[in-house]
């Protein structure tokens, strides 16, 4: 299994061990280095499952949402952005904005706000550890697109604020994909109900 959005990788292991307990005659792996390439290693058959936040068009594969959020952006308090009630596209592009990582046509504020709005920030700095990111964002030194839920395990300082991304927000959704010809399998059906009641 994989899933696009790294954050998501925090909750997976207490997962993995009850299924483990639950199904021990079936093994569950994570593979942290495919978030870039999901799609095209479900149909190439190198992985059973992944979470993805755009649903696939391929009739080769099937689709189940899991769970919708919305992504915020993390700042300092000092940062002047910190007065507005949300940041439009355009408060993006003198900032430095922290990402996971490359490419930015994988980042959802990029993909969905920031190209369509034809922005792009001052500067793009790619960090893959949250630990490190919440450092530079506590020091003051950028933005940082994130949601509450991926932030749970961390301690945050007091000084962060989160602001809404556009006047509506920035929602996206996250879809459970698995192979069209394996779903009805047993022990894939398992997986996915036990899936859905855990994060659903």
């Amino acid at each position: 299994m994989s899933a696009e959005c790294q954050s998501f990788f925090h909750s997976l292991p207490a997962f993995v061990q009850k299924m483990g307990v639950l199904y021990p005659e079936i093994e569950l792996n994570l593979q942290l280095g495919a978030t870039q390439q999901t799609i095209s290693l479900l149909l190439a058959g190198e992985l059973d499952t992944a979470l993805v936040t755009v649903k696939p068009e391929s009739d080769q594969l099937d689709s189940t949402l899991v769970f919708e959020d919305e992504l915020m952006v993390l700042m300092h308090e000092e940062n002047p952005l910190s007065e507005l009630p949300y940041l439009d596209a355009g408060h993006f592009a003198d900032s430095c904005l922290f990402i996971h990582s490359y490419p930015l046509e994988s980042v959802s504020v990029y993909e969905h706000f920031l190209k369509p709005n034809k922005v792009v920030p001052r500067k793009v700095e790619a960090l893959p550890y949250t630990e490190l990111t919440l450092k530079m964002i506590e020091a003051n030194m950028g933005l940082y697109c994130v949601t509450k839920w991926a932030l749970a395990p961390f301690k945050l300082s007091d000084e962060l604020v989160m602001k809404s991304i556009g006047a509506k927000g920035l929602r996206r959704k996250h879809y459970l994909v698995v192979r069209e010809e394996d779903r009805n399998k047993e022990h894939m059906a398992n997986f996915k109900s036990s899936f859905l009641e855990e994060f659903g």
